[in-house]
């Protein structure tokens, strides 16, 4: 008989089946019946409890859930902490223990080598621990007590602590460049990178690098590194000075210095063709959509067409753009500036002492207060208007030039105070016929004069406002000789 094989003498006495399924945790679970072969409990050796009970005649009456599974996560007390990392030995313990059918969990133990084990501690959600000194990965162990006076079997989570900082490094390193660069940001191990472009300090709110920086004009790049585990490396700054390069258009056809070497370098400066066919078209040049890049375009009578795209030849709107501002004004010539700072070149015309500035950006003339218009010719009756950022802040001013003589609006109110409030400069004086040109030469943020004569630039590079010849400080370039009907351009090409 099946008893007599298993010495089964009374109700009583219990069978005990044991075997490990590992379908998802790798836990080891233990089965017990009675002796009718009838399942009364499964015991998971992470404390969960299945009770089951049956009537006279073998219908399973109740089932019973005594214990529930606890868990236990160890967290970094650095918010910029990545889940599973931290840079501290100090770290908090958090953990579940679900009570149910009235069973509570009321105690608990913990250890960082499952050998040695700390006092059993009233229980509670959080908990701040410890780690064992040194890099690496942490373990942390605990178990759990409950009000039956059962302890649980060991719970682990795995943390990695990592006291070093990352090393970031940016390639090119800064300096000064003939010609716009693209900046990669490499660090020594997993980090985010947050970073400016504009000489503010990085914050955890600063944009995050996500792949190689084009840096066309002088700029300060400054970076914060922080890796997984929270470290974060001390901020870093690259200063890139990339001054303005020369160019000159000709019926249409524009040269353009892109090597920065200060003379035609064929096959590897840049020609283009916008305006050939448009009798009369006057070159303009600005950063037309704040990329950061010059690009070219012209004016005609009151019309400008506008190389958007910078592809350098004209592809109709939408991909250029064409604008209307000067129309009726006979003598009416084209400036441009970034008349609000913002850091995208705007539109304007300068008619015999009254400027018509383009202030909000939409291309047409929408009078004032929208639009701007001032006064400033400093009483030179036939003077040739010129624009830059004279002070450095950022915003373009307004200026014009007459015979060598420079008269500069530098308190940028638009009218001329005279000096010493705004300034005046004799640069290009006995060059007959020389056309006024500025542009940030050395890559200071400064606007800086210069005049174009015959294919010869005379650039005044140290700022002072004077020629004072080379190699004393300022340039002289020889780029566009030979071309009759040259009209000097500069820009961040």
């Amino acid at each position: 008989m099946i008893s007599d094989r298993l010495n089964v003498t009374s109700a009583a006495i219990i069978l005990f089946f044991f075997f490990t399924v590992t379908p998802s945790s790798a836990e080891t679970v233990k089965y017990t019946y009675d002796d009718n072969y009838r399942l009364t409990r499964v015991e998971h050796v992470n404390w969960a409890q299945v009770e089951y009970q049956y009537d006279e005649v073998g219908n399973r009456t109740f089932k019973n859930l005594l214990y529930s599974k606890a868990s236990i996560n160890a967290i970094s007390t650095n918010p910029n902490s990545a889940a599973g990392y931290t840079n501290g030995v100090n770290v908090i313990i958090s953990n579940t223990c679900d009570a149910q059918n009235g069973t509570t969990c009321n105690q608990m133990k913990f250890s960082n080598d499952n050998l040695s084990w700390t006092t059993a501690e009233g229980h509670v959600s959080t908990r701040a621990w410890t780690l064992p000194s040194g890099d690496g990965t942490k373990t942390v162990y605990a178990r759990f007590k409950d009000n039956l006076e059962t302890w649980s079997d060991v719970y682990a989570d795995t943390i990695i602590l990592d006291t070093v900082r990352p090393t970031t490094t940016a390639s090119p390193a800064g300096g000064t460049f003939s010609t716009a660069q693209t900046v990669t940001l490499l660090s020594n191990e997993t980090t985010t990178i947050h970073y400016t472009v504009d000489g503010s300090t990085p914050t955890t709110s600063s944009p995050v690098y996500s792949g190689q920086l084009t840096i066309s004009g002088t700029t300060t790049l400054k970076y914060l590194s922080i890796d997984l585990a929270g470290n974060e490396e001390a901020v870093k700054t690259e200063t890139y000075i990339i001054p303005d390069r020369i160019g000159v258009f000709v019926i249409g056809t524009w040269y353009i210095d892109t090597t920065g070497s200060g003379t035609w370098n064929e096959g590897a400066d840049r020609i283009c063709m916008f305006g050939v066919g448009v009798t009369g078209a006057i070159p303009v040049a600005g950063d037309w959509n704040g990329t950061g890049y010059t690009k070219i375009g012209i004016y005609e009578d009151g019309t400008w067409y506008l190389d958007l795209n910078g592809s350098g030849a004209w592809e109709g709107e939408p991909i250029d753009k064409i604008c209307y501002l000067g129309g009726g004004l006979t003598n009416a010539v084209p400036v441009t500036g970034d008349w609000d700072g913002l850091g995208i070149t705007k539109i304007g015309v300068y008619d015999e002492g009254t400027w018509y500035m383009d202030t909000n950006g939409n291309g047409v003339w929408d009078g004032t207060p929208i639009d701007s218009m001032l006064s400033f010719d400093a009483g030179q009756i036939g003077a040739t208007p010129v624009t830059g950022d004279w002070t450095g802040n950022g915003l373009t001013k307004i200026g014009v030039y007459k015979d060598g003589i420079w008269f500069l609006d530098t308190n940028g109110n638009g009218t001329w105070d005279g000096t010493p409030t705004d300034e005046t400069y004799t640069f290009g004086i006995g060059l007959t016929g020389a056309i006024p040109v500025t542009g940030d030469w050395t890559g200071d943020g400064i606007t800086k004069l210069g005049v174009y004569l015959d294919g010869t630039w005379y650039v005044d590079a140290n700022g002072n406002g004077i020629w004072d010849g080379t190699p004393a400080g300022d340039g002289e370039y020889s780029f566009g000789g030979g071309l009759t009907g040259a009209i000097p351009v500069s820009g961040h090409w």
